[in-house]
């Protein structure tokens, strides 16, 4: 069995949810259909609230990307409810069966935030980072960075397993709480996902830091105790050097 806290939302691309949105499974039995209905179930976060208590063999649950009409998606929909049913065939067979559930938006578990320019800690895929979420493989992870990518196209930048992303942290009194951040997918030793998140500086900073020229330690060591330190002097140009040659000589 699964444990609650590593159970994630199912998505369209997995070769369970496809089976069953073609009815493509064959068992002799209602028992065995519900066997691999129970244990599918047992892998993803469901809906029991919506389940009908008249009906136990079906089961409600959340996918990423299920028919998601374009109308949707302008709205901030990235999935569907459904509904698994074990089906009987004419030829006394029993398949497994998903359908899309009509749900309104503010019940969904997951929802594009329209109209922000920027996330920031509540975003669902923040929130999951903080909080170590895991995935089963790169893929699942790599497809949470492009859904964020998507969501926030103009301040994005997306790599190989990787987002660089502008977001609104909290910060210190007096810096900006606009930060640029790098998510990456990093492997645990479990052989689980995770996505890692770097706060990156600023671009000006790393090139000031990079130029500035730093003390000898030699010079330091051969200072002599209690001498005064000479002002810099300043680079005298052909111009300057001429003017002042003339002003020593009248002075004499």
């Amino acid at each position: 069995m699964v444990k609650k806290d590593e159970k994630h939302y199912a998505y369209f691309e997995h070769e369970t949810v496809q089976a069953m949105l073609h009815s493509l499974f064959r068992f002799q039995t209602a028992m065995q259909a519900q066997l691999i209905s129970n244990r599918f179930a047992d892998q993803v976060i469901l809906a029991p609230k919506m389940s009908d208590h008249k009906d136990r063999r079906s089961i409600f649950l959340w996918v990423r990307d299920l028919d998601v009409t374009p109308e949707q998606r302008s709205l901030g929909y990235v999935g569907n409810y459904a509904k698994i049913s074990l089906i009987q065939l004419p030829n006394k067979k029993w398949t497994l069966s998903m359908t899309r559930v009509d749900v309104p938006l503010v019940k969904h578990p997951v929802k594009l935030r329209v109209g922000k320019r920027f996330p920031n800690t509540g975003h669902p895929l923040i929130r999951g980072i903080e909080r170590g979420k895991t995935y089963d493989n790169m893929q699942q992870a790599a497809e949470a960075l492009m859904a964020m990518h998507e969501e926030f196209p103009e301040i994005s930048v997306p790599g190989v397993n990787r987002l660089r992303i502008m977001m609104y942290k909290k910060s210190e009194k007096g810096k900006s709480p606009v930060q640029r951040v790098e998510l990456s997918v990093v492997r645990r030793d479990d052989e689980r996902y995770i996505i890692d998140m770097k706060i990156l500086g600023r671009k000006q900073e790393a090139a000031e830091q990079a130029i500035e020229p730093t003390p000898s330690p030699q010079a330091e060591t051969t200072k002599r105790p209690g001498a005064k330190r000479r002002a810099p002097q300043p680079v005298e140009g052909p111009y300057t050097a001429m003017v002042n040659t003339r002003r020593k000589r009248k002075r004499k």
